[in-house]
């Protein structure tokens, strides 16, 4: 395991910004997608997702003796009705790109992120089992980006070590909840238009999430290489959902913690970082490339003036919960229901027809 005695915490670096330590390789290439190329990656699409239902069977994803029943009703289709609604095309793509196009990877990456939602059910993280994370205000959705991306922020020095399965628990919630929020904006604006109007290439950004870490008295205690490692293993299975992720304040103790910690992250993610330190002119700027100055918090150089209460954002994050179940179409209960009133309806209709 590593610890805090591997890492060089020398003051004399100076607070030079991270910037400076990307490469050229880690650029990200702007990408034109024209008819034939949109081609090829249609046939991709419709390869990997044959592959895909080929290879469940051949080799089915098991699926943990526990949670068959609740989830699974006893089916004995490939996928349950929610796993059908999360693995649509716009999954499969992120998939792919995820993995530069390669099928095989594709394919090994869609199937581990199958095995690992039944197995963990991010979908069922409830508030309640989670709320001791929220008290400190170190994690909270607040506002959209310009583009429609959820934002989180997160405090580092609210944090207190220890629960590290919380903590992932917290951010694997905060992740389902984001996804709800995109689609929920997506179905109320009319953006569901399918894949005919989008480029394949790249993910668009209203269905990404942003997240700003302020990192301002970053300490010791807050170095974690096991819950770092383990966070960038959960978000592999949310390929292409970050869109931005700002870390503010990085001085010295971070920016050697992000020497190493930055291992862990693929090269497309890490470009998708921006550091802002100081609330100068133009670093206030690489936020407002992104977010409106009325979304963006006052501590950040924006106007809005929003203080964390907990006692208010845990009441709607129940009422998101509560709605989440009451609306829930994949409960099995809940399909039972329906199957029957439809059935009492056929009925009386047959009854009134009789007489």
């Amino acid at each position: 395991m590593i610890s805090e005695d591997h890492i060089d915490f020398d003051e004399s670096a100076g607070d030079v910004p991270f910037e400076e330590e990307r490469t050229k390789s880690e650029e990200t290439p702007t990408t034109v997608e024209d008819d034939k190329s949109r081609e090829e990656h249609l046939a991709k699409l419709a390869e990997l997702k044959a592959k895909f239902f080929e290879s469940l069977v051949s080799r089915p994803v098991a699926y943990p003796p526990a949670h068959q029943e609740e989830d699974n009703e006893g089916s004995t289709e490939l996928l349950t009705r929610r796993e059908k609604k999360y693995f649509d095309d716009a999954q499969f793509l992120k998939h792919l790109r995820a993995r530069q196009w390669n099928l095989e990877k594709s394919l090994d990456m869609i199937r581990e992120t199958l095995r690992w939602r039944r197995e963990a059910r991010p979908y069922l993280i409830t508030a309640k089992e989670i709320e001791g994370h929220f008290k400190s205000g170190k994690n909270y959705h607040n506002g959209f980006t310009k583009q429609g991306r959820p934002l989180v922020i997160m405090r580092t020095r609210l944090d207190v070590p220890g629960d590290n399965a919380g903590k992932i628990k917290t951010i694997l919630y905060q992740m389902e909840r984001s996804l709800a929020m995109i689609d929920e904006r997506k179905e109320r604006l009319g953006l569901n238009q399918g894949l005919q109007k989008q480029p394949l290439t790249e993910t668009p950004p209203e269905d990404q999430v942003a997240w700003i870490f302020d990192c301002h008295k970053f300490a010791r205690k807050d170095v974690d290489f096991p819950l770092s490692k383990e966070l960038a293993r959960v978000l592999d299975h949310y390929p292409e959902r970050l869109g931005v992720v700002y870390l503010v304040e990085t001085h010295t103790i971070f920016r050697a913690f992000w020497r190493i910690a930055r291992s862990f992250i693929d090269e497309k993610t890490r470009n998708k970082v921006e550091f802002v330190n100081g609330k100068s002119q133009s670093e206030v700027a690489k936020f407002h490339k992104h977010i409106e100055p009325e979304t963006l918090e006052k501590c950040f150089g924006g106007t809005n003036e929003y203080v964390y209460n907990h006692e208010q954002y845990m009441a709607s994050l129940f009422e998101y919960d509560r709605l989440r179940e009451e609306n829930n179409p994949f409960k099995v209960s809940q399909q039972t229901d329906k199957k029957d009133k439809k059935d009492k309806k056929k009925k009386k209709k047959k009854t009134e027809g009789a007489e």
